[in-house]
């Protein structure tokens, strides 16, 4: 053995203060037996009834397990002296168990916690499932409701622009028939101002006959609107668009049917031909004839007048209508340029309908600036009824393009 070593193993740890020299060193205290710290080889004593536990050395600090009393030294063996135990070790090993207790108790804590939160989230996953899966029904129950208003059932689509374009085909006809009535009105016209009187009830019939036509094709057609499609409005214009033209259709019949005396033939008429073409203008010829021909006789419109003038009203409404409903057609067929289209239609239909009562005027003012005149008084009234009948044709023949251009919309719409 070196002389460093044996002086390394003879010599007090560091750790031990003087006092504690003493102590140990005092006569009467009990003998310990020495064992080695594996880590620097340093001696310590332990007390030889104490069982196995966890030892620091006081040297380096390195913590091992003892593995009993070992045996006695020798009487005569150096290093063989009596020592108390190091406090500083039972402090450090209160110390640990204390630590190993808050540990033990601090994970314990810790544990509960944790499975406290555990639970919470395990409830709040639950809780938020239900909800998602409440909130995943809902918007399914109204995506699947969203999805049989949007997409309805492909052969009923296709059915109900079938039934828009017959009839926009039976109305495309009652315009044409409409045109050609107003045609032969604006000819008898003509023949009335050149004072030929011969055959002029003829005429007058063959238009009346063309207004019946276009009437009944123009019901017909109302009828087949009613069952087109029923997007973007379509089935509530329809419907007011049906009910107002049995409403026009009633009281045409009822004004048409009534006796009254012929100004042309100068004799009592049973029914009137004349006025199954169009009475888009009665309110204007209401006036005209206030403020010209009768002024003078105190004559009072009556109760056939005012009929009249709600025959105007209904037909100006009916076409109004019947174009909204033509331009909800168009959009349904994606034709925003047709849609377009019947908008301005029925701007210019309201524009005709006030041309027309402001012609009224017009004409009843010069009808009593020419009533002095040889000749003025038949030339302005027969100028004012030729220009009103070429305002409605005017009007008409725009309807009828407009209708024949939806009716090509559904025909050749985009899939």
């Amino acid at each position: 053995m070196t002389i460093a070593r044996a002086a390394r193993r003879w010599a007090w740890p560091a750790t031990v203060t003087p006092l504690q020299r003493a102590r140990r060193s005092r006569p009467g205290s009990r003998r310990m037996p020495i064992i080695a710290c594996p880590n620097c080889q340093g001696n310590l004593r332990f007390p030889e009834d104490s069982p196995a536990r966890r030892v620091k050395c006081p040297t380096c600090g390195h913590v091992f397990q003892s593995g009993g009393a070992p045996a006695p030294a020798a009487p005569g063996a150096p290093g063989a002296r009596d020592v108390w135990p190091d406090r500083g070790d039972r402090r450090d090993d209160y110390r640990r168990r204390r630590d190993d207790d808050d540990f033990d108790r601090g994970r314990r804590r810790r544990d509960d916690d944790d499975r406290r939160r555990r639970d919470d989230d395990d409830r709040d996953r639950r809780g938020r499932r239900r909800d998602d899966d409440d909130d995943y029904d809902r918007r399914s129950r109204r995506r699947d409701d969203d999805d049989r208003r949007r997409r309805p059932d492909p052969r009923a689509i296709e059915g109900q622009f079938n039934r828009a374009s017959l009839a926009c085909l039976l109305l495309f006809i009652a315009g044409w028939l409409l045109v050609g009535g107003l045609g032969v009105l604006v000819f008898a016209q003509l023949l009335a101002w050149a004072e030929i009187r011969e055959g002029l009830n003829a005429f007058l019939v063959v238009a009346g006959l063309l207004g019946l036509g276009h009437l009944l094709t123009a019901a017909v057609g109302y009828g087949f609107l009613v069952s087109g499609p029923r997007d973007r409005g379509g089935l509530g214009l329809a419907i007011a668009t049906g009910s107002v033209a049995v409403f026009h259709l009633i009281l045409t019949l009822i004004l048409a049917t009534t006796e009254m005396r012929s100004a042309w033939a100068d004799q009592y008429m049973g029914v009137q031909w004349p006025m199954f073409v169009s009475q888009g203008n009665d309110l204007g010829n209401l006036l005209y004839l206030m403020i010209g021909p009768f002024h003078r006789g105190g004559w009072s419109p009556g109760g056939r007048a005012v009929l009249a003038v709600f025959v105007n009203l209904a037909e100006v409404a009916l076409v109004v209508l019947l174009l909204l409903t033509l331009r909800s057609i168009a959009r349904g067929a994606r034709d925003s340029r047709r849609a377009r289209m019947a908008m301005q239609t029925v701007v210019a239909n309201a524009i005709a309908a006030g041309a027309l009562v402001l012609a009224g005027l017009l004409f009843g003012v010069l009808f009593r600036a020419v009533e002095t005149e040889r000749g003025g008084m038949s030339a302005v009234h027969h100028v004012y009824h030729i220009t009103v009948y070429m305002v409605q044709i005017a009007v008409a023949v725009w309807t009828t393009l407009v209708i024949k251009g939806v009716k090509d919309a559904i025909d050749y719409r985009p899939d």
